[in-house]
Order: C-alpha cells, then structure tokens, then sequence
C-alpha cells in the first residue's frame, strides 16, 4: 500500500492505493496446470486531510518553533511569506531562519521552522503591565509532484512576554526651569516623548528653547516661561508651574507612560499673558523713592484692584478686553496693553506741590500673533459737493500691510448697532429681519464698547442704507455724510440727543439716529434695507471739532483732516423689511441673528506671548498561541 496526495481548490486530500495481483490456477484432462494471472489497481476516494501546525515555542529562548504536518512523501516545501514578506529557502537560512525536515518511520514528513523574535520581520508591540508582544504570520507553499500542483497554508503564532523595562522620570526644580531625567529601558525605539500634544523633537526644542542632553541618560530642561508650561496658580505666594511629560507608543498612539513635574518659583515682577487672554501682573514697587503703597495701586480703570498685595508688590488679575486695556495691531501681532498706576494723595489735593517723587506707573503688554488673519481697510469715496441727488457712493476693500500704511499701529475700535422698538430707545429688536409698515420711524443706535477714555466722542461719520448686507452694494442712500444729515426724496433724518442716565454713564459713546420715509411708492429702498455707518472716535482734546456735528460745505475738508488720524470702525445693521399699510408681516426669523455685524476681522488669538517689564524670569509571565 502507497500513498498519494491530491490539491483540490487548496484543500489538501489524500488517496490510499494497492496494486493487486491475482493468479488463478488449475489443472483438467488435457493440461497439467493452467495458469491465470491479472493485475488490478485499487484506489480509495480522495480523503481531504488538513495539516495541523504544532507551536512548540519555548518563550524563554525567543525564539519561534513552529512544525507543520503530516504529508505524504510526494510533498515539497517550495517557499513561504513571513508577514508578508515572502522568502526562498536559501534567503531564510541567509537571515538566520532555520528549516528542518522531520521523516517519520511510516514514510509521512513534517516541516519545523525556527525563527528569531528578534529577526526584523517580525512585530513585536507593548500591550501593557510590561508585556510584550510578538507575532508571527507565515503562509507556506507547498508542492505536490510530480504534477507540480500548489499548496498554501497559512498560519498565525502569538507569543507574549512580561519582559519588558520601561523608562524611569525623574523630575527636578531649578530656580529659572523644570527639569526631567529619563533612564532608558529595553524597548525606547517603540516610544515617542511628547509635551503637551507636541512630540518632543530636536527642532521643537530648539524651537521652544528646551535644553536637550541625549547621552546614557535623557534629559530635558523645560526653562520657567516657555511653551509647554502650565501654570496652575500664581499669587504672591508663588508662581506655581506644571509640565507633563508623556511616553507614547509610536504604533498605536497610546500613552504608556505620563510624568508630572511641578515647580514653584517666587513672585517677583512678572507678567503672564493666558492664551484665553487672561492677563496676570506681579508688580514690584521700589523703596524708598517714591513711597509707593502697592494696596493702592490700580489699573487703567481706577475701579480694577489688586487681587494681593503685600508691602512691597501688588498682584492684577484681569481679562484684555477689561480695566481699560488698549489694543492695537502692529505688524503681524495684537497687542494688548495697560499700566499699574499709583497716583499720590495730596492734602489739599488741588494745592500746588514741589515734589522730586514722579507718578508710580508700570506699562505692561501682551502680544498675540494673529493667525495670519487677513485684515481688511474699508475706505468709503465721498461725492464731491454739492452732493449728488441719487447719493450714490462705492466702497473699495485691499489688504492691510504695515509697508502700505506705514509704521503707524491701528488700534481696534469696537462697536455694538442695534433697531430700536421707538424713540425712546429702550426696547431693541433681537430677531431678524425686522418687519416694518409704510412710513413707521426706523431708531438706530450705535455704541462705542470698552473705550478707555470716557472723555472721548464718537462721531458718525458716514452712514448709509443698502438693499443687501454687503458695505459696498449699489444702489446707496446716503443718511449722514461727514457728519451731516442727508434727506434724500422719499426719507428724512435727524439726530437724538443722548444724556447721561444709569444706562448711558458716558453719552459721548453713543449715537442715535432717526430715519423718517416720507413716500415709499415705487422705492427699491422702502422693500429691505441695511444700514451701515463708519464711525470714528474724536479725542478729547479736539471736543470742539467734535462738538460741531455738522460744518458748512466749504469747512468740511478741514474738519476732516483733523479727523484723519482718529481710530476708524465699521459696523452694520438689519435687515428691515417694509411691508404696506395695514398688512401684517409675515417674516419670521431665521434663529436668534444679532444685529451686529462688524466689518473688522475676528482675531484668532493663540499661544500667549510671555512679557516682562523689569524681570522676566522582573519575575517573567510568559503566554504563547497558535490561529490558523
């Protein structure tokens, strides 16, 4: 009895086969002996097998030993894949792979391969409590002769390991940085440091100015202000500074190990300028000349006081946009600034004094990079006088560059529009498009927002109605133009008068304008409208030109010129839908759409520049299996 093998769609079969004789003999009258002989072979059906595979991997050697079997002699091992990866035999015993065939006493064969944990082919991952992992997926192929038939048959070998030795932190204080003290383990090329969501590189460290040593030990030095610094806490009490240090695991992108260092370091004068524009001052006042009383110490806005003080420092904690901080734009930065001020008690106060001792005043200023945000100029062409009946006017928008404007930084005005219900400007209108009948009064109001001087003026300077949002729509309709009230053939305007109340402390920054159709039949302006206005802010000092809401035609281009130089803004209202006489509007509101809709940029403020006035300162657990 032989055997024979058959490949039938890749499934291994095995057929059993004996060739017979037969010999018939006889004796009769005529012949001695007679003989027959006949030869038949007999074959059993194909029998499908499936070759097992044997993991006798001994973890502790590293090594795979994986047997494959039982074939019949007329089977061959051609080559095999190893992760994907497919190798000749000569290749495999070139890279360190061992191949052994195994004949047993009843004619079958068996395949055993041995290979390295350690050979490159084969992956190996952290999967935690300092296991690691290793896989092997070989695919054989297999030749039966002398047909030359293939033969494929995969399979899969997981082995894990408790072996592993991770990296020691060690985390250390200096008086200006926080350090970190790396002691290498077994499998670092699998790691990735990180700070932050940031992964700690060569050129981000050189970048954000960190110390790197990379020798038997790695260590890293995180200087006191930079990048990656989280500041919990800051009062007069310290300067409390936090930096996470994160192992990550390259492949999988999951944190293995996480080391926290925490510093504090002293109080001394300091600015901290929060990416969430929260701005922190320490400031330290000299002794003995001037006499300065930190407790006393204020902002901008005298109401802004110190959060801590002591006898010789006071602590501000404040938002950019409150305590009457200033912000302008230089270059490609918005920078906000404000000042520590002491003023000096004089008994009486209005009395001539001769002191030496000059005014306590600290300037302190944050810098925010912009993103790269465009930012757009919007010049407005006036009609020369006498003005044009149709009022018509255009609107040209270029970017701003500092190389085109000039050195000159712009500050940020900002402004709030809004419809009131009626004349009493009282009650505004939140939902948009606002529904109007025929010749009902439309209330404007524009305020000037967290202006440090409350001396200054707002003046409208120009303002306009359009048919659709854009500053720049034809056809226009002049309202007020350089200051001066414009009535046009179907619609009227007038300014109110606004005087101080509990709602409006300053009334300088606010201005209110009526505007009073006199016939809507057949007017594109009377359906929808925008309105816009270009408002600027008049210093003190110039109250008077301020003052003159209106100068005659021939003095308008003087007014104008001492005005050129006043902080510009933009800003937009609406729109207004103006249904006829006694029908009721039908216009609901598309969700809850303020009326404002300003003209300057949003500024992205990101990663807070950090400023300073003065100072800136092993028992082994071991698990193998087998998936085919």
């Amino acid at each position: 009895m032989f055997f024979q093998s058959r490949v039938i769609n890749n499934q291994y079969n095995r057929i059993y086969a004996i060739d017979l004789y037969l010999e018939h003999q006889w004796a009769d009258d005529q012949w001695e002996a007679t003989q027959h002989r006949s030869f038949k072979p007999v074959r059993t059906p194909s029998i499908a097998e499936t070759p097992f595979v044997v993991n006798n991997t001994i973890p502790a050697e590293k090594v795979f030993t994986v047997t494959l079997g039982i074939f019949n002699p007329d089977v061959e091992l051609k080559n095999f894949t190893i992760n994907g990866v497919p190798l000749t035999l000569p290749e495999a015993i070139n890279q360190g792979i061992v191949l052994t065939e195994v004949q047993h006493p009843n004619g079958t064969k068996s395949f055993v391969l041995k290979v390295p944990f350690t050979h490159p082919l084969i992956p190996q991952k952290y999967i935690g409590n300092g296991v690691r992992e290793f896989t092997l997926n070989i695919n054989y192929t297999l030749n039966i002769i002398p047909e030359n038939a293939p033969y494929f048959h995969p399979a899969t070998i997981v082995c894990q390991i408790k072996d592993v030795i991770l990296p020691v932190i060690k985390g250390s204080c200096t008086e200006k940085s926080l350090v970190f003290e790396v002691t290498r383990g077994n499998m670092d090329h699998l790691w990735a440091m990180y700070i932050e969501k940031h992964q700690l590189t060569s050129e981000l460290a050189a970048q954000r100015g960190y110390i790197l040593t990379n020798q038997t030990k790695f260590i890293l030095e995180v200087p006191l202000f930079s990048i990656g610094c989280i500041y919990e806490d800051i009062s007069l009490r310290g300067l409390f500074v936090r930096v996470e240090l994160t192992l990550i695991d390259i492949g999988t992108l999951v944190a293995v190990l996480s080391a926290v260092q925490r510093c504090q370091f002293p109080t001394k004068q300091l600015l901290v300028c929060m990416p969430n524009g929260v701005m922190t001052v320490v400031a330290v006042t000299m002794e003995p000349i001037p006499v300065v009383e930190p407790s006393k110490t204020t902002l901008l806005d005298k109401t802004c006081k110190p959060k801590e003080f002591d006898s010789t420092r006071a602590l501000f904690t404040f938002t950019v946009n409150t305590c009457g901080t200033r912000s302008k734009i230089v270059e490609n930065y918005l920078i906000y600034e404000n000042e520590v001020v002491y003023t000096r008690a004089l008994f009486p106060a209005n009395a001539p004094v001769i002191t030496r001792d000059s005014e306590y005043r600290l300037t302190i200023r944050c810098r925010y990079p912009l993103n790269d945000t465009m930012k757009l100029l919007a010049e407005r062409k006036a009609v020369p006088a006498p003005y044009s009946k149709k009022s018509l006017g255009s609107l040209e928008f270029y970017p701003y560059s500092s190389e085109q404007r000039g050195p000159k930084a712009r500050d940020v005005l900002n402004l709030k529009a809004r419809l009131a219900r009626d004349v009493t400007f009282s009650q505004f209108y939140r939902e948009f498009p606002v529904s109007k009948s025929g010749l009902e009064p439309l209330f404007l109001e524009v305020v000037l927002l967290h202006h440090q001087n409350l001396a200054d003026h707002l003046v409208l300077r120009d303002c306009w109605a359009t048919e659709t949002p854009e500053l720049d729509a034809t056809p226009q309709w002049d309202l007020v133009t350089d200051g001066c009230l414009v009535s046009g053939d179907s619609y009227k305007t007038r300014f109110h008068p606004v005087s101080a109340s509990a709602l409006t402390k300053s009334p300088h920054h606010l201005k209110r304008l009526e505007v009073q159709a006199q016939s809507v039949a057949n007017h594109a302006l009377w359906q929808q409208m925008y309105f816009h206005c270009l408002a600027v802010v008049c210093a003190s000092e110039k109250a008077g030109v301020c003052n003159e809401t209106c100068i005659a035609g021939d003095k308008r281009s003087a007014r104008s010129v001492e005005l050129a130089d006043s902080v510009k803004g933009y800003i937009s209202a609406g729109p207004v839908q103006i249904v006829p006489e006694g029908e009721v509007a039908s216009v609901q509101a598309a969700g809850e759409t303020p009326p404002l809709v300003p003209y300057i940029p949003v500024l992205g403020v990101a990663v807070g520049v950090l400023l300073l006035a003065v100072v800136v300162f092993a028992a082994k657990a071991m698990r193998c299996w087998v998936s085919i």
